[in-house]
């Protein structure tokens, strides 16, 4: 069993300051690019704090002994504890939620020692802490995969190069590749908007904040909006009338006002967490379903690549599913998720440079191997 925390170890409160938004972003960039910590870190409340003196007859591993913990800690913390150091305030640590930590990393160290269980912090395991990053695993991995988005906007574009190249040099006109291959646009604006999305997931597990937090959710929101509007739209070119510009604003519009929807009804209120999953989930299934229709209508020896990694894809996110503790301090199952799917988008990429290459008739080697060509 595990349970929640007394309020000063919960969500840290919203802020509406523009130019705190703006130093937490800056500064959570800055940091990401440090490294993964590993292990446990040195702040704890020893230096003001005994957790011997918790006694109220209460043992580790009750909800009435980590409160007490909790509470006997946070007193003299705010006291005797000095205000955090430059990296801290630079991510926007502020005095109380640096005690928060350092009497719950104090509390949860000593109930481990005497066989007790782990609890959350705000809703969350309670990471390791480096250069003021709350979860610095799920930081790096979410940075490794924006650079896989931007790889790919890179592989689309020389794809695109290439192609024209081809045509060119057996004098075609440059038209048809538009025309057999209107994709690419979206495709590239994909590949841009996922990127960014993977940077606010960075911004958001290096300092949750009620900004941070949202600049996160809705950005996977347009991210996965975006990806099913573009996928609907090669699926459907040759079957449902995609190709005609009536189709393609419709579904635009069904999609985008679907999310938009979503998303303002969060605005003013508490994330709701479990309606978003359902969101997400819905999303990418439409997405897979409209790619698995299109394969076995077009048996090609590319579309391994799509089952591979839309399969992976599905696998990793069950990850989440046996949700436990971090391993070396920042390891849990949320960033073990992130850790896999930087693969999986890159053979994501690869299929959908293959798939331009079939469609244009450039098809000279196996997939892979052709692939090679356009990078």
């Amino acid at each position: 069993m595990r349970a929640a925390l007394p309020t000063s170890c919960g969500r840290i409160a919203a802020s509406s300051r523009t130019g705190e938004h703006a130093r937490i972003i800056i500064s959570c960039l800055v940091m990401s690019c440090a490294g993964l910590a590993a292990g446990l870190d040195a702040d704890a409340a020893s230096a003001f704090f005994n957790v011997s003196d918790v006694t109220a007859g209460h043992k580790p591993g009750s909800n009435s002994w980590m409160y007490s913990c909790m509470r006997m800690c946070t007193g003299p913390c705010l006291t005797y504890n000095p205000e955090p150091g430059f990296v801290l305030k630079l991510s926007g640590w502020t005095l109380e939620e640096d005690c928060s930590y350092r009497c719950f990393r104090t509390c949860q160290a000593e109930e481990l020692r005497k066989g007790g269980q782990w609890w959350k912090y705000g809703g969350k395991w309670g990471h390791t802490r480096f250069l003021g990053m709350q979860e610095p695993a799920a930081v790096a991995f979410s940075v490794l995969n924006g650079a896989v988005h931007v790889a790919g906007a890179v592989m689309l574009s020389r794809a695109r190069k290439t192609a024209l190249d081809q045509l060119k040099e057996r004098k075609m006109d440059a038209s048809p590749l538009h025309q057999v291959y209107p994709h690419l646009w979206r495709q590239n604006v994909m590949a841009w908007v996922w990127s960014l999305a993977w940077l606010a997931s960075a911004i958001f597990h290096c300092r949750d904040k009620w900004f941070t937090e949202r600049l996160d959710y809705y950005s996977g929101n347009i991210a996965v909006a975006w990806m099913l509007f573009t996928g609907l739209t090669r699926c459907g070119w040759d079957t449902v009338r995609m190709r005609e510009g009536w189709m393609q604003a419709a579904v635009g519009g069904v999609t985008a006002v679907g999310i938009g929807l979503h998303i303002a009804d969060s605005v003013s209120k508490k994330i709701d967490y479990t309606r978003n999953m359902y969101v997400m989930i819905g999303m990418m299934v439409a997405h897979s379903l409209g790619w698995v229709a299109f394969c076995l209508a077009n048996r090609r020896p590319h579309n391994w690549l799509f089952y591979t990694s839309n399969l992976l894809v599905y696998a990793a996110g069950a990850l989440e599913i046996k949700d436990f503790p971090p391993v070396l301090g920042s390891m849990d199952a949320h960033a073990v998720w992130h850790a896999a799917t930087p693969p999986l988008s890159y053979l994501f990429y690869r299929f959908l440079i293959a798939d331009l290459r079939w469609e244009l008739g450039l098809r000279l080697d196996p997939p892979l191997s052709a692939d090679k060509k356009t990078e």
